[in-house]
């Protein structure tokens, strides 16, 4: 192996919804189809140093929002 120095750390996705959490601001929302989607994308965005709100909507999908980890909420 050979030592290198100055190369930068490259980011890379973190999983399948990494650069929509990424794409979204504070406010926005995306509409998920099923529970497993909520989580994925949840997690998403917790690692962008945001929080996740969450709602049930009436025809049965799930809507979530990317909020500031500051504002209040029900998760």
């Amino acid at each position: 192996m050979k030592i290198e120095k100055n190369i930068p750390i490259t980011t890379y996705p973190h999983g399948k919804y990494a650069s929509l959490a990424r794409a979204m601001e504070a406010g926005d929302s995306v509409l998920c189809q099923t529970m497993k989607e909520v989580i994925s994308v949840r997690a998403a965005i917790y690692r962008t140093g945001h929080k996740a709100v969450t709602r049930k909507q009436p025809e049965g999908t799930w809507r979530l929002w990317k909020v500031k980890k500051e504002d209040k909420g029900n998760d």
